[in-house]
């Protein structure tokens, strides 16, 4: 089977998913682009008081160049994202090249796409009548990863600039919870799990500080999702994981594949080599290279325990899924970088996991009423859940 053909079989799932719900919303290539140019001159905005003119500027012509390649890209579906698809090819692009450097063979191509899933994760399908596999990212996971990466960043106060022109943050958490970052995460869990769409959260831009972290976090989060997928084409999972009947949005039913526990582990730990290694390509150091497959263990924790509590009134009380618990994946990673690493190299990117896991644990605590409420006043869960 062809790459094309992979691709028509994604079309044909998006379709038929997007038409049985109210989560596709077009706008026109004007409206798009006009959308696009005033979020450009937020982002400005928020940066100017951090840089000079000289690099402001460098940075609007960089954005313009940006918008402009995204408004020609050529999409592989018409139902794909060209921001969200862009960051996919990106990433794949950081990944294939890392693997390169490190002499690591990537036996099949990884054919990509996007979906409404109900997983903060990607899905790996079986395409019919073909030994071949794609990958289904859930659609809302980039908009997701985005603003919690706000969130945390904002966490975190800035303290002020070193000699050295690089930002430096306090991980002291003794002081009460912003009530703004709060606000902001119960906003997009909020919408998550009841629309399906983090998106539908009001959209914002944070100061200049704390938006080099956030897209730091991010980067390293979604790196580490891709390498993961990675993980199991280089670890050999494809042909020796099982197939089992999946039901996505609208009845359609795929053949997805699910991997043994020890399989997951693995392909974290191979996801994690190709993260760091493009993180840290990236001039990032360590513990800002590493953060991000911590952060998304606990982004996975939160949604689940809010669909439990919202479904049957506990926080704890889904079925076992087919990965490995969240807890169970961060001990782990945490393990295989202390094995990895001398012991002085690795106490700060643990540490900084740790100060992530506790701003995340606090925001959830202040949430968890919230959410209870949801469950008593009978209010359902989005479809996708």
């Amino acid at each position: 089977m062809t790459k094309l053909e992979a691709q028509r079989f994604i079309e044909n799932l998006q379709r038929h998913v997007y038409s049985h719900s109210d989560m596709e919303h077009k706008l026109s290539e004007k409206d798009d682009r006009k959308i696009k140019n005033k979020v450009m001159e937020e982002i400005l905005q928020k940066m100017a008081p951090f840089t000079s003119p000289e690099k402001l500027n460098e940075h609007r012509e960089i954005i313009k160049k940006e918008i402009k390649d995204l408004s020609e890209m050529e999409l592989p579906t018409r139902f794909e994202d060209p921001i969200w698809y862009s960051i996919i090819l990106d990433l794949k692009t950081r990944i294939d090249e890392v693997a390169k450097d490190l002499s690591i063979p990537i036996p099949t191509e990884l054919v990509v796409g996007t979906l409404p899933t109900g997983r903060v994760n990607a899905l790996t399908v079986k395409v019919p009548r073909s030994d071949d596999v794609v990958v289904l990212f859930e659609s809302e996971l980039f908009t997701f990863a985005n603003l919690l990466s706000k969130v945390a960043a904002k966490a975190m106060p800035f303290t002020g600039i070193k000699k050295d022109k690089f930002f430096s943050f306090s991980t002291d958490l003794d002081r009460p919870i912003d009530g703004d970052v709060l606000r902001r995460f119960q906003e997009v869990i909020s919408a998550y799990l009841l629309l399906g769409r983090p998106s539908a959260a009001p959209s914002y831009i944070i100061e200049g500080p704390y938006m080099g972290l956030a897209g730091c976090l991010r980067d390293s989060m979604e790196l580490f999702i891709l390498g993961h997928e990675y993980g199991h084409i280089i670890g050999g999972h494809l042909s020796a994981g099982q197939k089992t009947s999946a039901h996505l949005l609208g009845g359609d039913e795929v053949n997805e594949i699910v991997y043994a526990w020890q399989q997951e582990l693995e392909a974290d730990a191979l996801g994690t080599q190709l993260m760091l290694n493009a993180m840290v390509k990236q001039g990032w150091d360590l513990s800002l290279s590493f953060w991000g497959a911590d952060f998304f263990f606990s982004c996975i924790e939160i949604v689940e325990r809010g669909i439990s509590l919202i479904r049957t009134g506990e926080e704890n009380n889904l079925p076992l899924s087919s990965h490995p618990p969240p807890n169970v994946r961060r001990d782990a990673l945490r393990k295989a970088l202390r094995n990895s690493f001398s012991e002085d190299l690795v106490e700060g990117p643990i540490q900084l996991g740790m100060t992530l896991e506790q701003i995340i644990e606090g925001l959830w605590e202040k949430t968890r009423p919230t959410l209870r409420q949801y469950y008593e006043n009978n209010q359902k869960l989005a479809p996708i859940w």
